[in-house]
């Protein structure tokens, strides 16, 4: 007896067939009637109903008692059919491949966990490519061996869901949904590619948490700056205690969200500040100097003039006329 698993339209059907031992013929002239037999029918389907298949058989058997061993063959003949994307029917003695153990090592793991962490896209991306490479080209991995590859990948996703960064956004039901979706059956390059898609979702998701996370601590520097530009102490350090903060890390961010070093801007403040009081007020220069933050009135009146282009005598004579 042998058995066969069919995959058509997503419908599995199985069927099995018995031989009397007086007509039993040897195994390879039954193997080819077999063949010839389903191939016309896979034909007929295409060309009457335009229905694709695919079909594992396994091998035959003596007794009936055997027809599992069978059924398990024709499963597994039909899931490599799947993997390689083979249309048409395989037998299961066809679908036989060296059983290499996968590549996915736990520093890999680790790296992809974490780069996805950070939101680095490209990094994550290329990780991933990495570990498909080498299980694509470089490997010649049994069905058996696929589909634990898959699953630990799925697992990895499903842990790095878990974590805290991810718990707070709305999108997580989805995404998790996405990874358990991952059929191991699926060719590894599909796999790959919805691996992919996945990982974009979440790098994209850190990097607007971290987008508005930086957004917020730059307007408390801002906030900061407002109340305190009169302090002649106001330093970048200082600013760095307040927000608590490395003081190279809010410069950096500083400096990428909104395209100016602290410095300057502060001395932006303190001069837009300075010519509201030229303006509206009958301070001295030195008066105005130090109310913005300034020991030094000379080097107020240097700022002054580099930052908007007269002294702050010559500003207030021209605001008189």
């Amino acid at each position: 007896m042998c058995t066969a698993w069919w995959k058509a339209m997503r419908n599995v059907l199985t069927f099995g067939q018995t031989f009397s031992r007086e007509n039993r013929e040897t195994g390879q002239d039954e193997e080819e009637r077999i063949t010839a037999l389903m191939e016309e029918l896979i034909q007929h389907l295409f060309q009457e109903y335009k229905v694709s298949i695919q079909a594992g058989f396994g091998e035959s058997f003596e007794t009936l008692m055997d027809v599992s061993q069978s059924f398990e063959q024709a499963k597994q003949a039909l899931e490599y059919a799947v993997f390689v994307n083979s249309k048409g029917m395989l037998w299961n003695h066809e679908a036989r491949i060296e059983n290499t153990t996968y590549y996915y090592p736990l520093d890999a793991e680790q790296r992809l966990a974490s780069t996805i962490r950070a939101g680095e896209e490209e990094e994550a991306g290329k990780i991933i490519d990495g570990i498909f490479e080498q299980n694509i080209a470089r490997r010649e991995l049994s069905v058996e061996m696929k589909h634990q590859l898959v699953g630990e990948i799925k697992g990895t996703f499903l842990k790095l869901l878990d974590q805290k960064v991810f718990q707070e956004s709305n999108m997580l039901e989805t995404v998790k949904r996405r990874v358990i979706d991952i059929g191991p059956a699926e060719p590894l390059d599909s796999v790959q590619a919805e691996i992919k898609s996945i990982t974009t979702t979440l790098c994209g998701y850190i990097a607007n948490k971290k987008k508005d996370s930086h957004a917020k601590l730059v307007q408390r520097m801002y906030q900061y700056t407002e109340e305190m530009y009169a302090n002649p102490d106001l330093t970048l350090y200082r600013v760095a205690e307040y927000v608590e903060r490395p003081e190279k890390y809010i410069s950096q961010l500083f400096k990428e969200v909104t395209g100016v070093n602290y410095s300057d801007h502060l001395i932006k403040v303190r001069m837009e500040k300075a010519a509201e009081l030229l303006k509206e007020s009958s301070h001295t220069v030195d008066d105005i100097a130090a109310q913005v933050g300034y020991n030094s009135s000379h080097s107020f009146r240097r700022a002054f003039k580099r930052l908007i282009g007269v002294t702050p005598s010559v500003y207030r004579q021209t605001l008189d006329e």
